[in-house]
């Protein structure tokens, strides 16, 4: 009896660390942690090099108020200098778990170059229309007269059309429209 339970025990650890690693390797969640990644490496090379920024502009005079910031010096320049290394392993790593899932088909490298103002692109289940393309994301809004719009990072997009609803799909960075819509479901 002792036994039987600690082998269904030992079956629910191995079920949850498969489960967390699944999560942990899902492609919009790696996807998610390069642009997490990246933020924090361009934070860390501020702080490494200084920085100035602009607080806010007075109307009236247009006086700028700026906020300016030393280089790191010392113990702290050693350790931002640390992060900054280790932040960039982090990123490569991940890079290339991303660029393997790519290659496999398990995710698609949506971007500025492949999606067209006018396509559509599947987000939460829904195609959506695509009002505007931005660097890191699209505007979308109602396809049937709404008047809402929202914007969606290109790590969140399920699936692309053309505006006549042709599959588009992704080859070697470059944009194949399918002769005839599909009716399978578009790839993450």
């Amino acid at each position: 009896m002792g036994a039987e339970r600690e082998a269904a025990a030992a079956r629910g650890r191995a079920d949850a660390a498969a489960e967390t690693t699944d999560r942990r390797y899902a492609p919009v969640t790696v996807a998610r942690r390069i642009e997490k990644l990246t933020a924090e490496l361009r934070r860390f090379e501020r702080d490494r090099d200084g920085h100035t920024r602009t607080l806010y502009t007075n109307t009236q005079t247009g006086q700028k108020y700026v906020e300016t910031h030393e280089a790191a010096t010392g113990d702290y320049r050693e350790r931002v200098l640390a992060e900054i290394e280790h932040t960039a392993d982090e990123i490569a790593y991940w890079q290339g778990v991303r660029a393997a899932q790519i290659a496999a088909g398990t995710a698609t490298a949506y971007s500025r170059e492949v999606i067209t103002k006018g396509d559509l692109v599947r987000y939460v289940g829904h195609f959506h229309q695509v009002l505007k393309v931005n660097a890191k994301s699209v505007t979308i809004g109602s396809i049937v007269g709404g008047s809402w719009t929202d914007r969606v990072p290109y790590s969140e997009i399920r699936g692309l059309r053309d505006a006549d609803g042709k599959v588009v799909r992704i080859v070697d960075g470059a944009r194949v429209i399918e002769p005839e819509t599909s009716t399978e479901t578009d790839a993450a």
